[in-house]
């Protein structure tokens, strides 16, 4: 409301567009976690008391309305130089306005998905559109960097640490090895030994996702027994014990890797799911679903080789900068990642693989499986 009583509201268009895909982007995350919600009353406290208790709108009533927001947001982003600039204070994007168009349009087509079995008229007509404008590619990431965010650090330590056990489950380790060896010989996913480290016994040990009486607990997050612990930084070899395979200790405390908004292997694997069923205007084609399929997989895995080996604190087992052309190859023709002739089979693939590329987004993870009826892997007692 500002910019638009502005004299000089003209030349503010991307500002208010940038303004428009973020508060759409968070307004989208929320909805998705609370379902209703303030929306058109939200905010607005110092407006009056009438706004002190705001009412809820319908989630469906507020999605249209962000997805609305976005295509206001990509209709209008210009690089005409009359433009004003936020200069470095724009730490996001770094005024990238083609990054910008790319950012709210595959915003758009992902929750255009999310919404794809509950409201498909609306579905559809969003993804045949965004289909037709820029999207992120498949090695593009939107997200907060610390690098480039003046006094930011991404410390996630403190959600592993103390009285979080967090450790490797059974079906995630599924998901990454064809078999139960211990010693890590049925891991097929590169992906794996970014993510996780073996037990202190040096063991690839999952905890089970569905415990029963007789699981052995987990010995302790706190002083020799914690794997989480920043003594590792200098004194790698825990003194004391725990059971089960952990987080891999660098990828827990390396506090330069961002905190992700969304990417092009996201982009990547809708795109698949998209071509598999034949939605948004767009016919069944199994081979483009198989193109995206295998470039998500691909670009995922060259993301987390080249964020671990830009690490400077990792020193143990740190990966390349990229994975050779063998084993990617070798990861794509494994049984469990080939891509299937069976339709049926090959989307379950695109969803477990969707699936694990989100490991570093639990809340996307989290709508996937539930926009999907828990197609995405999952043991559920």
């Amino acid at each position: 409301s500002l910019i638009d009583a502005s004299a000089d509201a003209a030349n503010m268009t991307n500002i208010k567009a940038m303004l428009k895909t973020l508060m759409a982007y968070k307004t989208l995350v929320n909805t998705f976690i609370y379902g209703d919600m303030p929306y058109t009353e939200g905010g607005k406290a110092f407006d009056g008391s009438e706004f002190f208790r705001p009412k809820y709108d319908a989630q469906a009533d507020i999605i249209k309305a962000a997805l609305n927001d976005l295509k206001w947001a990509i209709d209008n982003f210009s690089t005409n130089a009359s433009q004003v600039s936020l200069g470095g204070s724009e730490v996001l994007l770094a005024n990238d306005i083609a990054k910008w168009t790319k950012f709210a349009n595959s915003l758009r087509l992902r929750y255009a998905m999310a919404i794809q079995k509950n409201d498909a008229t609306t579905s559809n007509a969003v993804i045949a559109e965004a289909l037709t404008k820029p999207l992120l590619a498949a090695d593009e990431t939107i997200g907060l960097y610390p690098a480039s965010i003046p006094n930011y650090q991404n410390d996630r330590g403190g959600w592993y640490r103390g009285n979080s056990y967090v450790r490797m489950g059974s079906t995630m380790w599924n998901a990454m090895s064809s078999t139960n060896a211990t010693d890590g010989s049925g891991i097929f996913d590169l992906r794996c030994k970014i993510f996780f480290e073996p037990n202190r016994a040096g063991e690839w040990t999952p905890f089970p996702q569905v415990a029963s009486n007789s699981t052995p607990a987990e010995i302790g997050n706190s002083g020799d027994n914690d794997p989480y612990g920043e003594a590792r930084l200098t004194n790698w070899a825990v003194p004391g014990n725990y059971l089960y395979a952990p987080l891999n200790f660098y990828y827990v405390a390396d506090k330069t890797f961002p905190q992700l908004l969304i990417t092009g292997t996201e982009i990547s694997f809708l795109k698949a799911e998209i071509y598999n069923k034949g939605i948004g205007g767009v016919a069944v084609n199994a081979a483009s679903a198989q193109a995206a399929y295998e470039e998500g997989i691909t670009e995922s895995v060259k993301f987390w080789y080249k964020l671990a080996n830009g690490s400077s604190i990792w020193v143990v087992n740190k990966p390349a900068a990229a994975p050779t052309a063998l084993e990617l190859s070798t990861m794509l023709t494994n049984p469990a990642v080939a891509y299937s002739a069976t339709p049926e089979t090959a989307l379950s693939q695109i969803y477990k693989q969707h699936w694990i590329s989100l490991f570093h987004q639990p809340l996307e993870a989290w709508t996937l499986a539930r926009r999907t009826g828990y197609a995405t892997p999952s043991v559920r007692s």
